[in-house]
């Protein structure tokens, strides 16, 4: 009788939390934050807006949480941070995960005023076999392989994707995977900032964990 009432009593508290959820990603009020934090890549220093403080709001496919957020921040938009104005020209989407069970989307604004600042970058694999180096210019990203070949990729063709042991550039005619062991945590961190920020697209499916 005790099994079956805590069977019950999960189940109840199972069903109140989906309605909770939905009632909350359905609502016609934001239930999201914005913050701003300093992302500093190699030696530039640029502001970012983020949503990575909320948890469950966003979904793969978009929702009214969604909506509302585009709706309210748009390319072009001044916004002032710090009695600064600062201009939106990119609005990223993207997966961030907690852990291997809790996968959550989050928004990322970057400002006009801190377009390029990262460019020219070279990063230097420490342990790969594949490659040497990994070059970023404010049109897109080179990777030299360890036989000198150079392979370059523009940024309007780039699908992007950040996975937990590897990021992979993706064209229409080619696919490369980068090991995340094969880059220093620093360069590894760098490599999938500008990435996320210049790439034409994200894969944000959640089930895609290659």
């Amino acid at each position: 009788m005790g099994l079956l009432v805590a069977t019950v009593i999960l189940v109840v508290i199972i069903i109140w939390g989906w309605i909770h959820h939905q009632k909350k990603i359905n609502s016609d009020k934001p239930m999201y934050e914005l913050s701003y934090f300093d992302l500093i890549i190699a030696e530039s220093m640029q502001v970012c807006g983020t949503t990575v403080k909320t948890k469950d709001v966003f979904s793969q496919g978009g929702n009214k949480q969604d909506q509302l957020f585009l709706n309210h921040y748009q390319i072009g938009q001044v916004l002032t941070i710090n009695q600064q104005p600062f201009t939106i020209s990119r609005i990223k989407k993207y997966v961030w995960s907690e852990n291997i069970t809790r996968t959550h989307f989050t928004y990322q604004l970057y400002f006009q005023e801190y377009e390029n600042c990262e460019f020219p970058l070279d990063i230097v694999f420490e342990k790969s076999k594949q490659f040497k180096k990994m070059s970023f210019t404010s049109t897109g990203v080179e990777l030299v392989s360890a036989n000198d070949e150079s392979i370059h990729f523009n940024y309007n063709d780039i699908t992007f994707k950040a996975r937990e042991h590897r990021i992979t550039i993706e064209t229409k005619n080619r696919s490369v995977a980068i090991e995340r062991s094969h880059l220093v945590p620093a360069d590894e961190r760098i490599a999938e900032e500008i990435l996320q920020k210049y790439s034409a697209k994200i894969n944000i499916n959640q089930f895609d964990t290659v």
